[in-house]
């Protein structure tokens, strides 16, 4: 099943954006961003660009 909305999300975005967003949310899943999330006050306007 997970293959399969892999695929539908690429035919819909197209392999480019599918693959940024594949990327972002291994950032967002990775213990880093955990760890930034967790040390940062809310309403922090700090950012990292990609």
């Amino acid at each position: 099943m997970w293959v399969e909305a892999n695929r539908r999300v690429e035919a819909i975005l197209g392999a480019a954006a599918a693959e940024k967003l594949r990327s972002l949310a291994d950032d967002v899943a990775s213990q880093d961003f955990l760890d930034a999330y967790v040390s940062k006050p809310a309403g922090s306007t700090e950012s990292s660009e990609r």
